[in-house]
């Protein structure tokens, strides 16, 4: 606890108001941020030919899309497969620090499941019959991911215009979906 006030201080008095009206605004573009993430899933899943459950997650930052033929593999309650964007922040998405930025991913939540006997060999048959998505890093089933990309950073003139933001998400959403759908035979016929 501080007890006594510094020149970064005062300047915060001086300005009360302006960053009050400041705080409004930096949570009304964060709900920007939010609705134009889930219309983007939405609208990805609307184009993809395969049947898919979407997941919003915006209080936890992401976005997901889960095969429903996957969604309970094995009576188990979770699903085979999903992907998605995660990290879904404003910082993230103008300014990614070295922590990193959002990111779009293949994600295996029931390999995740360290309770999971089989968790090992589901990722591995998996990792046997497909290639690594173009631009994505093999994760090797660390915390139940198959793959992750970085996603880059966008201007401020793009994230303002909706179109365009939400053509950030939507864009590798489909490339997720097409991947998917070329390569769901090959991992089912893999894990049977």
């Amino acid at each position: 606890m501080i007890t006594t006030l510094d020149a970064s201080h005062k300047c915060v008095l001086k300005n009360w108001e302006t960053i009050d009206r400041m705080i409004v605004s930096r949570e009304q573009v964060e709900e920007y941020l939010k609705k134009i993430a889930s219309k983007a899933l939405n609208v990805a899943n609307k184009k993809a030919k395969t049947l898919f459950d979407p997941e919003d997650e915006m209080r936890k930052r992401w976005i997901a899309l889960f095969p429903k033929r996957l969604s309970n593999w094995k009576n188990s309650g979770s699903a085979l497969i999903n992907f998605g964007i995660e990290a879904i922040s404003v910082k993230n998405i103008l300014h990614p620090s070295s922590e990193g930025g959002c990111t779009a991913w293949i994600y295996s939540p029931y390999a995740a499941e360290k309770k999971r006997k089989d968790a090992n060999k589901v990722i591995q048959n998996i990792l046997k019959v497909v290639n690594s998505p173009v631009d994505f890093e093999e994760m090797h089933g660390v915390d139940g991911y198959l793959f992750q990309k970085q996603l880059p950073p966008i201007p401020v003139e793009e994230f303002e215009q909706p179109i365009r933001l939400e053509a950030y998400f939507i864009e590798p959403m489909m490339f997720l979906i097409q991947w998917w759908e070329a390569h769901e035979k090959q991992i089912l016929k893999a894990l049977s």
